[in-house]
């Protein structure tokens, strides 16, 4: 055991519950500062966690969820609206079932997480082998699905009552008809170095993932060389999360239909998770969940923190606070 300043940890989950332990009085001790296992202590009572589990889920729920294609099973067996999924590990399969899913189609792993290697939106068939086969260089098989155009919106729940609800955007830079589209996300990632180190805490992630960034331009008719207009902004590429290098709003409650929290609630209680994401696609939020107007993407076991008490827009919901609260017992 040994002491540890706050403002050395990198690891934003670890950095948000330790500021709230300090505001709430919970002493705090770094066991492991290589993957930041703490022990945290107040009124007799102590809980260990680290930078990749709160310690609140079980072994076989944080199983359930890191296997999509498991967790859609049980979320379909519920009448929860999902997408049709198929599962592949070659090209073979892959070509057998995939007039089976509509275009535009969307190919992951089956098992990941953090969006890596998910490809959207994907028109064609010779799209998709070229996606597909950069999947499986990396994961034993993968899904398809078909592609369904929404917000991103994660709901988090934490002991079955949701308490954070969030949007999610997707990378882009605005051109300047001067620079290459390489070039401008040069540029972008400058400024965000800066804006990081100006707020002492990291509020936004490089963008990275050329190869991804490519193939999505390219479908565009673009490229890294591209140069783009004056003032137009350019989406990089259409997945939202934060680690892809995207940025988010936090939402209140009245902007959704009360629906779309009950059925997170229940969905947590399906999958038997003390504390859970839940990302959503959502046509629109005011309307209930019906299949036509959403579609349940995942359940993240260890969701991220940042997206609900560190937003770029909207108010901090201080989640790490009520997470520490429910673990020590606190009102």
């Amino acid at each position: 055991m040994f002491d540890y300043p706050l403002e050395k940890i990198e690891n934003t989950n670890i950095y948000l519950l330790l500021q709230a332990a300090d505001k709430l009085g919970i002493g705090w001790t770094m066991l492991d500062d290589d993957r930041y296992e703490v022990l945290l202590e107040k009124n007799g009572l102590a809980h260990r966690f680290h930078a990749h589990s709160f310690k609140l889920n079980s072994q076989q729920s944080i199983r359930l969820t890191k296997h999509k294609y498991q967790t859609h099973r049980l979320l379909e067996t519920h009448n929860v609206p999902v997408l049709t999924k198929i599962q592949v590990k070659s090209e073979k399969e892959y070509l057998k079932i995939y007039d089976q899913i509509p275009f535009p189609q969307v190919i992951k792993p089956a098992e990941g997480e953090k969006g890596r290697d998910v490809y959207l939106n994907i028109p064609n068939q010779a799209t998709a082998l070229k996606a597909l086969g950069f999947v499986l260089r990396n994961y034993f098989s993968a899904i398809v699905e078909p592609y369904f155009l929404g917000q991103d919106i994660r709901i988090l729940v934490l002991n079955h009552q949701a308490i954070g609800l969030s949007r999610r955007h997707p990378p882009e830079v605005v051109g300047n008809g001067l620079d290459t589209v390489s070039q401008l996300i040069k540029a972008e990632n400058q400024h965000r170095r800066i804006l990081n180190q100006k707020s002492g805490i990291r509020m936004l992630n490089r963008i990275n993932n050329f190869k991804r960034i490519a193939w999505y331009l390219e479908k565009q008719g673009l490229s890294l060389s591209s140069v783009i207009k004056k003032g137009k902004s350019l989406k990089l590429q259409e997945l939202p999360n934060y680690s892809a290098g995207g940025w988010v709003e936090t939402l209140d409650v009245s902007q959704i239909h009360p629906d779309f929290i009950s059925l997170s609630e229940k969905m947590s209680r399906l999958a038997d998770l003390t504390i859970v994401g839940i990302d959503w696609l959502i046509k629109d939020l005011p309307k209930p969940p019906a299949e036509a107007n959403c579609a349940v993407l995942e359940l993240n076991s260890d969701p991220g923190l940042r997206l609900h008490d560190l937003p770029n827009q909207g108010r901090s919901q201080h989640i790490a606070e009520e997470v520490l609260k429910y673990i020590f017992d606190l009102k």
